[in-house]
């Protein structure tokens, strides 16, 4: 029985050294300091990290033959988006995603991106929008993108999600930012494991673009489920009422763009438990 009992107290005597040591010594990425977006340079402090990053590299067909992460356009396996979108980008552009790493070249090859294509649509692409919006405020928005091109180097990067002086998870993306101001949500206030969501969120969500400022606008006012974030539409928000309207059918529509934080909050039995879906770096692994 006293054994166990000293058992006890020198684990709980552990844990709580372990804590005191992470808030006196937190980690972090020395060489990145200074607006280093380069993963590479990260790795050198996160070697296990970065390796899990550089997978997003890899290219491989989806087994169901839809996703995946092959340059493919979905028109190929779904021909009738052709007839969806008619009258707008996406009719000439729509390609599986690929992995991080390439969300910048992505941009730049992209049919969808011309001479008049705005600063906005570069928001989930670089890490370089982290200087960009110091800069500028929202007024990178509604620069022409190809000026902005020149400032752009980095694609997604662990800088997207991470400080480079402790490593504590953050956001970087305004239009996240702001719908959560919106709505009265303190990030500060936000737990890790809030945290863990919302550094997917700021970029893995649907968004419009305002018709006066150009900025890109998450539809949270109301909540996320698909009939609250309709009902915002219906508001007029920002003066903004439609993607498009349709060649042929002459009805006023909007683009959904990849609500995946939206789904998991409102239709994931997990979200409600606190669990997340995934990780960036998933699947997790313990090493050691």
């Amino acid at each position: 029985m006293r054994r166990r009992i000293v058992s006890v107290l020198l684990v709980v005597f552990l844990v709580v050294l372990t804590v005191v040591l992470l808030k006196v010594l937190p980690l972090a990425a020395p060489a990145a300091q200074g607006g280093n977006y380069d993963p590479a340079v990260w790795g050198k402090e996160f070697p296990l990290e970065y390796k899990s990053y550089l997978k997003n590299f890899e290219m491989a067909p989806s087994p169901t033959g839809f996703g995946g992460n092959e340059q493919i356009q979905k028109s190929v396996k779904e021909p009738e988006l052709l007839a969806n979108f008619k009258g707008m980008p996406f009719s000439i552009d729509y390609a599986y995603r690929r992995g991080h790493p390439y969300a910048l070249t992505d941009l730049k090859e992209s049919k969808r991106v011309n001479k008049q294509t705005l600063g906005g649509c570069m928001t989930c692409k670089s890490a370089d929008l982290i200087d960009i919006y110091k800069d500028m405020g929202d007024g990178y928005a509604k620069t022409p993108l190809t000026e902005l091109m020149p400032r752009m180097s980095h694609s997604i990067t662990c800088a997207n999600c991470h400080e480079e002086k402790t490593m504590k998870l953050r956001v970087v993306v305004p239009a996240f930012l702001q719908a959560l101001e919106r709505r009265k949500i303190d990030i500060k206030k936000a737990s890790r494991q809030d945290m863990r969501a919302y550094v997917c969120g700021q970029c893995h969500s649907t968004y419009f673009i305002e018709p006066q400022g150009k900025r890109v606008v998450f539809p949270w006012d109301k909540g996320l489920s698909p009939e609250e974030m309709y009902s915002f539409y219906q508001t007029k928000p920002f003066g903004f009422e439609q993607d498009w309207v349709h060649p042929v059918s002459k009805v006023k529509a909007l683009k959904a763009r990849h609500p995946d934080y939206e789904t998991w909050s409102t239709g994931d039995p997990r979200a409600f438990r606190g669990h997340l879906r995934r990780l960036p770096h998933a699947p997790y692994e313990g090493r050691g």
